[in-house]
């Protein structure tokens, strides 16, 4: 229904405004020109609580992830939980807050822009998380097909701004969309063929299947700090041994920082 509604206005507006120049100024000449009285009111506040909806969500996210991923297993193992409940509130302020850094590459349009951002993340996650419910893929192909749709998307993203000699079914925002889907997909089945499936005790509430047979998840609970520290200490102690161990973690970190200095690079 979302998704119906926001193409219809986009389609609608292009109807009544052939020729403007932005297409983010669709919507607010719409409602200029045809709403008036309590309905603009109305929509207005609706636009506003869903702004203010997905902020809020997105910085609670982003401040839970920081303070149990990185504060909890690498600044600060043994933090406690007031530590950790402090810095989870003071990072979802910071990340709402840098979040409006991208406001000055916005010279195209807010639209184009998300198309762009959507296929260099938003779509390898969405196939990560797809191809992880629908099927026993192995637990590290998820980072290795992330790795694959990003570098995907950075790929196109730089041979359209840079102007690279790149055919356009590179460069182009939707064949980028469908190059990730299908280079993630791709990368993710090609690691669970070499390393093998995971286990389905392992995945017992967390696949499709697994749900609709009335498994479930054996992992969560009150004590995840706890057991998180116990992973992290097991973890620095099996490294103290000159034991390898994989740490995903870190690997997204890297890939985090990638893609935001080659988009700083590109949007410059």
């Amino acid at each position: 229904g979302v998704m119906w509604c926001n193409v219809s206005i986009g389609i609608m507006g292009r109807a009544l405004y052939p020729d403007l120049d932005h297409v983010d100024a669709a919507f607010p000449r719409m409602f200029v020109d045809h709403l008036s009285g309590g309905v603009a009111g109305l929509v207005l506040a609706g636009v506003l609580a869903a702004c203010l909806s997905t902020y809020d969500s997105i910085g609670s996210a982003l401040g839970a992830v920081f303070s149990r991923d990185i504060l909890c297993r690498f600044l600060a193992p043994h933090a406690g939980e007031r530590l950790s409940l402090t810095a989870s509130r003071i990072a979802a302020v910071l990340a709402i807050g840098i979040s409006f850094a991208y406001v000055p590459f916005l010279g195209e349009g807010m639209v184009a822009f998300y198309l762009r951002l959507s296929s260099v993340a938003v779509i390898p996650l969405a196939t990560v998380f797809m191809i992880g419910a629908l099927t026993r893929c192995h637990g590290q192909s998820g980072l290795i097909g992330m790795a694959a749709g990003v570098l995907c998307g950075l790929t196109s993203m730089l041979g359209d701004r840079m102007a690279w000699p790149l055919p356009d079914w590179i460069t182009s925002v939707w064949w980028s969309t469908l190059w990730a889907v299908s280079l993630t997909a791709a990368a993710m089945l090609c690691w669970t063929l070499v390393r093998g499936p995971a286990s389905p005790v392992a995945l017992r509430g967390l696949t499709l299947s697994s749900c609709r047979r009335g498994e479930k998840f054996q992992g969560g609970g009150a004590d995840w700090l706890e057991r998180s520290r116990s992973e992290m200490a097991s973890g620095h102690s099996g490294r103290d041994h000159g034991t390898a161990k994989h740490s995903p973690e870190r690997y997204t970190i890297a890939l985090i920082v990638l893609a935001a200095t080659v988009f700083l690079i590109a949007f410059r």
